[in-house]
């Protein structure tokens, strides 16, 4: 596995203790607001998560279908509408209200991802591929 985070050294093999040290560090104001862990063995399928200290996105990229998904939440945790834009240092999203997540809940999903474990329940996938085409 490699670690990335924006501006910041690549971190070979990290341990869960590092992943949840160096995702702390996201600001999204910022000049580190992303992250990705990618699976360098396999298929260099990645999660990645874009945002801040408090609230984030979600996504992951499965390169052996070629298919890009958004994690989503049944229940928002924020009360933003649809449409309300994540800035970061790579760009603008719109993301709907169930789309945001705070820093544990990345934390978690990172650290699952990492030991490939089931992702934890309240994480949902839609399929966004066709969005960045």
């Amino acid at each position: 596995m490699i670690f990335e985070r924006e501006n910041c050294k690549t971190i070979t093999n990290p341990s869960a203790k590092v992943i949840s040290r160096e995702l702390k560090r996201l600001k999204s104001y910022g000049n580190s607001s992303f992250a990705s862990l990618t699976y360098e063995e396999t298929n260099s399928s990645y999660i990645q998560v874009a945002g801040g200290a408090y609230l984030c996105m979600l996504e992951k990229r499965d390169n052996k279908n070629g298919i890009h998904y958004r994690a989503w939440q049944e229940k928002p945790i924020v009360p933003y509408k649809d449409g309300t834009e994540l800035s970061f240092s790579g760009s603008s999203i719109a993301l709907n209200a169930n789309e945001w997540f705070n820093i544990d809940q990345v934390i978690e999903t990172f650290i699952k991802y990492l030991s490939n474990e089931q992702d934890p329940f309240y994480i949902h996938w839609r399929d966004i591929t066709n969005l960045l085409s």
